[in-house]
């Protein structure tokens, strides 16, 4: 009896019950913010596994037939359900796929490098503490400036890396595979830098900047087919995990919640030729092992979007492993900059550093993980562009947005940029400028899930300059 109630509880739970917790994306999740659900839940649990104990003590009969034929049923529609998505799975036995590597990561050009370092996360008040605490440690670079003002299009990494280079606007009317379609068909940004003899290498992964590899074909030059090797022990432990997260009471899921970055790396493939996974100390390790290299057929542009400052923290500030729970946002962002720094180093070495664009960069803030906005959010943002290289670090108030991006990196490949807008380094400091910032709300019970659109007027450090324009209700959920 006490089994069958466990496992009836267990399905309603995973099938009715769960709410909207949105994605595991390494965001603690705001569990206080339902205790009430929690204890009603638990309630309900309790009344599920007391039913068969008083079926078997007031209806004997009923409960003889229900206690095989209940679990006969509900492990029948399981199966069913297993049996038509393998059958509805492509190429579920093709050993080759198609991916973005981590092949050329290191090879620069030298003709021209433009390098954006996306840090995941990156918020301008992470940069100001660690300015505060340690006055030199932005010394290294040199010939960049720090936009204090950088207000991000997304408070999210989806949509907003597919938006750095798209530049289309998502506000969640269709599904993703649906927005990331449209999105790259119509862009040109990749495609202008390509028709100029860049090669387009995107170090990302897939649930954040594309749906399907399709759609980057003859976009991005670093992707490969190779054999799957997937660590199945290890896919099945994390499966588990997942599976208990899904079907345990609402008050034990935090014991079962999981970042989805635990999922990554765990399809294998040689060396150098491996997909790219969101794993900071792998790109420090190799860097310092194998080195940039240079090659004279192409110009480079080269996103890497890094895991940066985004918890859960597993580096510190010398970019050595730690457990989760030792570090903070502090450490891991001090650890992505000592990675930038190698890069720096290197590419001062092979001498393309004056020439070189580069850009470091918080795809987003910090995130309130789903909740309504209740303070400003501005992404860091460090700017070197082509010919600067000696002078110490400049800092800028300029109200910068991530519609600018694509005119920037343009504007210093020599490119006509002027229908991609303004360059960075053309925004005064004295212009107000009207920036828009899209903020999702998954956590706000009982309203369903939700976009908050703000425009920001004037200085973005002040959060009566952010004013909420719409409530943009959520067709498809991430």
């Amino acid at each position: 009896s006490l089994l069958w109630g466990i496992l009836v509880a267990g399905y309603i739970q995973g099938t009715f019950l769960n709410l909207p917790l949105g994605a595991l994306d390494g965001k603690a999740i705001a569990w206080q913010t339902y205790r009430t659900h929690a204890l009603l839940n638990v309630l309900l649990w309790g009344a599920v596994i007391a039913l068969p104990f008083a079926l078997k003590s007031l209806a004997p009969r009923v409960w003889r037939l229900l206690i095989p034929l209940v679990p006969l049923v509900l492990v029948g529609m399981q199966a069913a359900g297993l049996v038509s998505t393998v059958i509805a799975t492509e190429n579920l036995s093709a050993p080759r796929a198609r991916y973005l590597s981590e092949a050329g990561m290191f090879e620069m050009s030298t003709q021209d490098n433009i390098l954006v370092f996306v840090v995941d996360c990156m918020d301008t008040r992470f940069i100001d503490q660690i300015m505060g605490e340690t006055e030199d440690f932005f010394d290294p670079l040199q010939g960049f400036t720090f936009y204090r003002d950088t207000v991000s299009m997304y408070s999210q990494t989806y949509p907003a890396l597919p938006y750095l280079l798209t530049g289309k606007e998502c506000l969640y009317e269709g599904s993703v595979d649906q927005y990331m379609r449209e999105a790259y068909v119509q862009a040109r940004f990749l495609p202008t830098l390509h028709e100029d003899g860049y090669a387009v290498k995107l170090y990302t992964q897939e649930k954040y900047t594309y749906s399907d590899i399709a759609q980057l074909e003859g976009l991005a030059d670093n992707i490969l087919s190779g054999e799957v090797q997937a660590d199945v022990p290890a896919i099945l432990r994390q499966m588990s995990v997942l599976s208990g997260f899904r079907y345990m009471p609402h008050a034990l899921k935090a014991s079962f919640w999981m970042p989805s970055s635990a999922l990554e790396g765990l399809m294998r493939m040689p060396e150098g030729k491996a997909p790219y996974a969101l794993d900071d100390h792998r790109i420090y390790q190799r860097l310092h092992k194998e080195g940039l290299t240079t090659q004279a057929e192409k110009k480079n542009f080269t996103l890497l979007h890094m895991y940066g400052s985004h918890s859960p923290f597993v580096i510190n500030d010398k970019v050595e492993k730690i457990p989760e729970g030792f570090g903070d946002e502090f450490q891991q962002t001090r650890g992505c900059f000592q990675i930038i720094y190698a890069f720096i180093s290197q590419l001062k070495d092979l001498g393309l550093y004056e020439d070189a664009t580069i850009l470091i960069m918080g795809d987003h803030g910090d995130t309130v993980r789903g909740l309504p906005l209740d303070d400003y959010r501005l992404a860091a943002l460090f700017y070197k562009p082509h010919g600067a290289a000696d002078a110490p670090l400049e800092y800028s108030d300029a109200q910068i947005s991530h519609r600018d991006f694509q005119a920037t990196i343009l504007a210093n490949a020599g490119l006509d940029y002027a229908d991609f807008g303004r360059a960075i380094d053309e925004i005064p400091e004295d212009e107000d400028r009207l920036r828009d910032y899209y903020h999702r709300v998954e956590f706000n019970p009982p309203r369903p899930i939700y976009q908050e659109h703000y425009q920001v007027e004037g200085y973005g450090e002040d959060f009566d300059h952010w004013h909420l324009a719409d409530e943009i209700p959520m067709q498809y959920n991430y």
